[in-house]
């Protein structure tokens, strides 16, 4: 499975929080000055359960290993046994973490850059009459039209607004990072088979439209954050279950919504 490394990533951390908190409850190594509870209850736990929880679901998203980086240094700190510990100071990471992300916003600028090229190519354009086509309940402004199978979408610190008119959908990534991206589908057409389309949500928001034919499945997981699916689903069992779209991923501090 593609995401086992990740779920046993979570089952690891998981288990070993159990095991603290036991030994915490039951003093079994009351000889020990060491601070269990401290360690169990802090925010550095927090940013380790929630960074294990999105690897868990997509295990190549940025923030998962860098909430998990955070999380995991923060509990570096207080281990009695790690040599240069007490070096370690939460404060000191926060310009490494906000170099990381600026690189991260260049390189994933970057990386829509030359999809943007790659759209050119395809015929996507000013003089394209996929984007002189109405928009309905979208702003011709801010909405293009996008006709090609694959889509790898990532709005950072923005919102993007896309009619997806391929008439051979084979799913692709969406990420929204303090931003917004919303997709219409209602134009497009499923290829035949399973396909995955892989949300990573933070501090952001996910609006998708699809047909009532599409038969949809949603395994989406969500941490301080809501995935709601408010389709009404009229699809033929019989003509639309060789045509299936699989959306995963995490939300956290985040929303996302399917909708008709």
């Amino acid at each position: 499975m593609k995401n086992s490394s990740g779920r046993n990533i979570l089952g690891i951390i998981l288990m070993i929080i159990g095991g603290l908190w036991i030994i915490d409850n039951f003093n079994l190594f009351g000889f020990l000055d060491f601070p269990f509870h401290h360690l169990i209850f802090s925010w550095h736990t927090f940013f380790v359960i929630v960074g294990a929880v999105i690897i868990s679901n997509n295990n190549k998203t940025f923030w998962g290993y860098l909430l998990l980086g955070i999380g995991l240094v923060g509990w570096l700190k207080h281990m009695p046994f790690v040599p240069f510990a007490h070096f370690l100071n939460f404060r000191d990471l926060w310009p490494l973490i906000l170099f990381g992300l600026g690189l991260w916003l260049i390189l994933n600028q970057k990386e829509k850059s030359n999809n943007s090229s790659q759209e050119q190519k395809c015929g996507i354009g000013n003089n394209n009459p996929f984007t002189q086509a109405n928009t309905n309940n979208f702003s011709s402004s801010n909405t293009s039209e996008y006709p090609l199978d694959y889509i790898n979408e990532s709005a950072s610190f923005t919102s993007i607004e896309k009619r997806i008119t391929t008439q051979s959908f084979k799913g692709g990534k969406v990420a929204a990072t303090f931003g917004s991206v919303l997709l219409d589908f209602r134009q497009a057409k499923l290829a035949p088979g399973e396909h995955i389309l892989d949300l990573s949500v933070a501090f952001g928001g996910v609006e998708l439209y699809f047909a009532q034919d599409w038969k949809v499945i949603v395994n989406v997981s969500s941490v301080f954050g809501g995935f709601d699916d408010q389709r009404y689903s009229n699809f033929n069992a019989a003509t639309s279950s060789a045509s299936i779209l699989i959306i995963k991923g995490s939300v956290v501090f985040g929303g996302g919504e399917l909708k008709n």
